[in-house]
């Protein structure tokens, strides 16, 4: 691939992203949504034999595909061994996304609905980049995934979700915890959900008292 001059630190800087789906229009417009976010798209591919050639020279950050209607255990076992590093992320539409993560037998780092808007996508996708899980609610009902609150939720928290029930225990709102942490507030947002699965709680509210109770704020 060519850069311009300056264009490969641009790159390095954005989230490489490897789009495969089972029909062109998808792959398509799921690259468009992620090169218009920042994400850098190392290759859009339908699976076939040539994805399996696939050749990079670093693996890509997150492999993001739709759910296939055939094979999509063997394409999640495949990417997992050809591309150990990166995250696997199953993007489509909530009642393909649901079917398929309840169906499937393979882990994934991340189970996002096409339904949403844009921005809270950017957020889910750039959350599992940082290593956290992100499962839709209804996804994750469905998979019978279910977590009851404990004390030990607090180990699986990231440092990052930390931060955020710590500015949401002293009372800020998500613009200025954005503004704290410099990042966007629908990455917050995202954070703060992710927060709200793994405490059990529903709400910012019941979160900051559920850390105030397990001793995280003052």
């Amino acid at each position: 691939m060519r850069e311009s001059p300056g264009g490969a630190d641009i790159v390095q800087n954005k989230i490489s992203a490897l789009v495969i789906y089972e029909t062109s229009f998808m792959a398509s417009s799921v690259e468009r949504l992620l090169s218009e976010n920042g994400f850098h798209v190392v290759a859009n591919m339908i699976d076939g034999p040539k994805t399996r050639d696939l050749e990079f020279e670093t693996p890509p950050d997150i492999c993001v595909i739709g759910c296939h209607a055939q094979g999509f255990d063997d394409l999640c076992i495949w990417l997992r061994q050809r591309f150990q590093g990166s995250r696997l992320v199953l993007l489509d539409t909530s009642d393909r996304a649901k079917i398929g993560h309840a169906e499937s037998n393979q882990p994934l780092d991340g189970c996002i609905f096409l339904d949403l808007s844009p921005d809270l996508i950017v957020a889910g996708l750039q959350l599992v980049n940082e290593g956290v899980l992100v499962l839709s609610d209804e996804a994750m009902r469905a998979a019978n995934h279910a977590i009851q609150p404990c004390a030990s939720h607090l180990s699986a928290l990231t440092p990052r979700e930390v931060s955020v029930l710590e500015l949401i225990g002293q009372g800020m709102s998500n613009k200025l915890i954005a503004r704290k942490l410099d990042i966007t507030e629908s990455t917050v947002k995202a954070h703060l959900n992710s927060v709200l699965r793994k405490t059990g709680t529903s709400n910012r509210t019941q979160a900051a008292r559920w850390a105030f109770e397990q001793g995280q704020l003052a």
